[in-house]
């Protein structure tokens, strides 16, 4: 009887070896999911302070005087009045940074 309590004692600590080794490995599979929710926070965050520093400079002009001025895009080089050329740069830009 006693080397059957032994081996049962034996199997108990296996036992809780391996549930401990799994709640560590749930552990870093939380901590893993925390730290790819916060990265994506950022990335999101930065990626609208992207788009808005775009946008702040999505036309601009070469005159000093407002009412002579032709805004352009810098990037396509196309009058504000005709849009942007279908292969301007800004907007290729702009479309993959789009958050969905």
């Amino acid at each position: 009887m006693a080397g059957s309590m032994e081996g049962l004692r034996e199997d108990n600590a296996r036992l809780r070896a391996r549930a401990a080794a799994q709640d560590s490995r749930i552990s870093d599979l939380e901590d893993d999911a925390e730290r790819l929710a916060l990265l994506a926070t950022f990335a999101n965050l930065a990626n609208a302070r992207l788009r808005a520093a775009l946008g702040a400079v999505e036309w601009t002009s070469d005159s000093t005087m407002i009412e002579m001025s032709v805004m352009t895009c810098p990037w396509c080089l196309q009058h504000q009045a005709d849009g942007h050329a279908p292969d301007c740069q800004r907007q290729a830009a702009l479309g993959l940074a789009e958050v969905e």
